[in-house]
This record gives C-alpha cells, sequence and structure tokens, in this order.
C-alpha cells in the first residue's frame, strides 16, 4: 500500500501509511469498538441483510460499499439501532445493544441503549439541517437545550469547528444559503460539536454534491480519522481506497474483504466496480476535456 492513493479525479486520501496500519493492528486488534455478528434484517418477504457479521477496532477507517440495493443502508440503519435487528448480535465497545435469544432479537434496555449511543456520531447524506435555524443555532441548539451545556463554551468549541470547515464567514446564514457541500461540512461540524464520540459513521457523506465539495469532504474526514474510528459508507470507491478494511455488500451478504490493492487484483464484486466507476469517470474527464478544446 503506498502511504498516498491518487484517486482518478487527483485528491489524495491520507488514511495512514503501511507502517501505520501494522502499528494500528498490533495495538488495536483487542480493542473492538464495534461488532456485528449473524445480523439478518427482513421486510415482509424480502431478506435484506443476510447473516452479515463484521468489526471494526480501534483507530481504524473501515468502508462498506457495493451496488445500489445491496443492504448499505439498511446495515449502517441496524447497526446505529435506528432499524431492528430480526436476528443477530450487536455490541459497542464491549457492550451489548442487541442479541438474539429463543430465535429473536432482544435489546437493552431505555436507559442502557441511551449510554450506547453515546458512543458513536452520525453523518447521513440528507442534511437534516433546520430551515429556520442560522448555522450557529444548527449546530449549538441541541448541545445547549438537550446536553444543556454551558453555553459560552458550546459557542467558543462551535466557531472553532467553523474555522475548521471553512464555514467562519457563514455563522449568520441560513442553510439555503449554502452550497451542498458547505451544508454537509456543518453536518459534520455539528456531529462533532453534538459529543466527543469513539465512532463516526458517514453515510454516503459526499454524495450528490460537487467534485470540487467532494473532495473538500473527503479531506475532513481523513483528517478526522487521523484521531477517531471511523465507519464510512459509500458508493464512490475511490472515497475507499485507503480504508483499512473494505467490505464489499451485494444482495444482503459480504461477498468480499479486505484492502483495496487486493481486492482490486481479485477480479470479483470489488474490481468490476472499480474498473467500471474508473471507467466512467475517465470518460467524464475526456468529455470534458474535448468541450475545452
Amino acid at each position: 500500500m503506498q502511504d498516498a492513493r491518487e484517486t482518478v479525479r487527483g485528491a489524495k486520501l491520507y488514511f495512514c501509511s503501511q507502517t501505520e496500519i501494522q502499528e494500528r493492528y498490533e495495538v488495536t486488534m483487542s480493542q473492538i469498538y464495534l461488532e456485528m455478528n449473524h445480523v439478518k434484517k427482513t421486510f415482509g418477504e424480502l431478506e435484506v441483510l443476510k447473516d452479515i457479521s463484521l468489526s471494526v477496532h480501534k483507530g481504524e477507517v473501515v468502508s462498506v460499499i457495493g451496488p445500489s440495493g445491496s443492504g448499505k443502508s439498511t446495515l449502517l440503519r441496524c447497526a446505529t439501532m435506528l432499524e431492528k435487528m430480526d436476528g443477530g448480535d450487536l455490541s459497542f465497545l464491549g457492550e451489548k445493544a442487541a442479541w438474539e435469544e429463543n430465535g429473536k432479537c432482544v435489546y437493552a434496555n431505555k436507559k442502557q441503549l441511551k449510554e450506547i449511543r453515546k458512543n458513536f456520531g452520525l453523518v447521513f447524506q440528507n442534511f437534516n439541517l433546520f430551515p429556520h435555524y442560522s448555522v450557529m443555532k444548527n449546530i449549538t441548539d441541541a448541545p445547549i437545550h438537550v446536553q444543556k451545556r454551558d453555553k459560552a463554551q458550546v459557542y467558543e468549541e462551535a466557531r472553532a469547528l467553523l474555522r475548521k470547515m471553512g464555514l467562519e464567514d457563514k455563522e449568520k446564514a441560513f442553510p439555503c444559503q449554502l452550497s451542498g457541500g458547505q451544508c454537509q461540512r456543518l453536518v459534520i461540524a455539528r456531529a462533532l460539536l453534538r459529543s466527543d464520540s469513539a465512532v463516526y459513521i458517514f453515510d454516503e457523506a459526499a454524495s450528490n454534491i460537487d467534485v470540487e465539495s467532494e473532495n473538500d469532504i473527503m479531506e475532513q474526514i481523513i483528517a478526522l480519522a487521523k484521531t477517531k474510528t471511523v465507519l464510512l459508507i459509500s458508493h464512490r470507491l475511490a472515497n475507499v481506497v485507503g480504508a483499512d478494511q473494505i467490505y464489499v455488500l451485494e444482495k444482503g451478504q459480504i461477498v468480499e474483504g479486505g484492502q483495496h490493492e487486493s481486492l482490486s487484483q481479485e477480479q470479483k464484486t470489488y474490481a468490476s466496480l472499480w474498473q467500471a466507476q474508473q471507467e466512467l469517470e475517465n470518460y467524464g474527464k475526456s468529455e470534458k476535456g474535448g468541450a475545452q478544446a
């Protein structure tokens, strides 16, 4: 693995070097932050997740990829307890959130789940910003009124995050006055301000925005991955090539697992998706170049 992987659009993904990967592996293999075992989920007669097992260790960047309809979003919703599993086990930092008992999935009590949920922060592809709130109020409202944190301290932390996200001049702006990329950076800032979570989970966080904004968002995720554990759901493989572990989901099953270098050589689902995306993006670049000429 190279120290930096270059995407087809020229953005470099510095998740970690080969040496750092080895150090992480040796130090953190016993520290499992998120674990799912034999997870099943059905909607009526449709079996969406079939015996899914995966783990995310401390300090890792783990990616889940797959074609549309493969079950990625359902997997994430089950992992974050937004959707109830029909079978299997789920735990965060060793704390059981759900487990199978007598053929059914049983969840911990409300008090336990509330504590477990503090272990992760979520960033969705849908911004879910309050349109009538300013940028500052969107990210500070929950910490102040729900978490009952000190207002002055929250505002200080919020301004620092807005500077980090390149939004320091947008404090009084409203979501309708922001670009898609700026809204997504705001959502990341909101997740970071709400809690200092052990695991941050991104659901297509760089989708539906322009190329430049996508690269900006990935830079923020990469920076976060230097100090946090990250689970990244993505349809675009160029955004996950530097991940410590990539799970390939197809028709509700994990069909491959590993790192980009090995997966791209195996001539299976990942390699096929990678080649197709490269061809499509290279075609787009050639068309753009021809138009400019």
